[in-house]
C-alpha cells in the first residue's frame, strides 16, 4: 500500500546561461510485512486504486528577483492602526 507519493519540478531561466529543469518522484509504501519501503520513482506506476492529486504552482516572477533588488527596496508602509 502507497503510503506517500510526492515530487518536485523547478524550471529555472539562467539569464544569458542555459536554462533548465530538475525534479524528481518519490514513493514510500509498506511492503508484504509491514515494513516501509520507499525511494525513486524510475519509470511507469499504475494506481490500484482511487488516486486523489494535489498540485501547487508559484508564479515565475517569484524566483526572478534579485538579490540586490530586495536589499535596496524600502520596506513596505504600515499604516498606523486607528484608535
Amino acid at each position: 500500500m502507497i503510503q506517500s507519493f510526492n515530487g518536485s519540478l523547478l524550471l529555472f531561466d539562467g539569464g544569458s546561461g542555459p536554462s533548465g529543469r530538475c525534479g524528481g518522484i518519490n514513493v514510500s509504501f509498506f511492503g508484504p510485512t509491514g515494513q516501509l519501503v520507499g525511494g525513486g520513482a524510475a519509470g511507469e506506476m499504475i494506481a490500484a486504486s482511487f488516486v486523489q492529486i494535489v498540485l501547487l504552482s508559484f508564479p515565475g516572477e517569484f524566483c526572478n528577483v534579485s538579490k540586490e533588488a530586495n536589499e535596496t527596496s524600502a520596506p513596505p508602509k504600515v499604516d498606523e492602526p486607528m484608535i
